[in-house]
């Protein structure tokens, strides 16, 4: 899924749950946040993980659960090095900054944007699912 695809599925996840704008804003995500992620605009990472957390859902890459930004940023270094790539490669390979994978594998920040474009080189996959308990 794109960041926008993903973006589209949050929004539908929310209005099937009928979370309020209220209630995830009473969590620190206000509605400019709420909004970026909806649309598919370039957001912090961050942000996304709190927005699925909240709403019940999981992150996954390549159908397996990413609960935080941190172990996403952990299994996309361990892929990136297990291919053999350097840093400075994905780099020019991205249009990224070393600094900016860096910042994507030990979870200090990055934007969606740019890790949806890390993800790319890597051919790897980012979906969301809600998570049904009970069901």
């Amino acid at each position: 899924m794109t960041i926008k695809q993903i973006g589209e599925e949050i929004r539908q996840i929310r209005q099937r749950q009928e979370v309020s704008f209220q209630f995830l804003a009473e969590r620190g995500l206000f509605c400019n946040s709420v909004y970026r992620v909806e649309r598919g605009e370039n957001y912090a990472l961050g942000t996304l993980f709190r927005y699925t957390y909240y709403l019940n859902a999981r992150l996954t890459l390549d159908g397996v659960d990413m609960s935080t930004a941190e172990e996403l940023g952990q299994v996309l270094h361990q892929r990136r090095t297990e291919h053999g790539q350097s840093l400075r490669a994905v780099a020019e390979a991205t249009g990224l900054s070393e600094r900016q994978i860096i910042d994507i594998e030990k979870a200090r920040g990055g934007k969606v944007e740019s890790l949806e474009r890390y993800l790319d080189e890597l051919g790897a996959r980012l979906n969301v699912r809600e998570l049904n308990y009970g069901a």
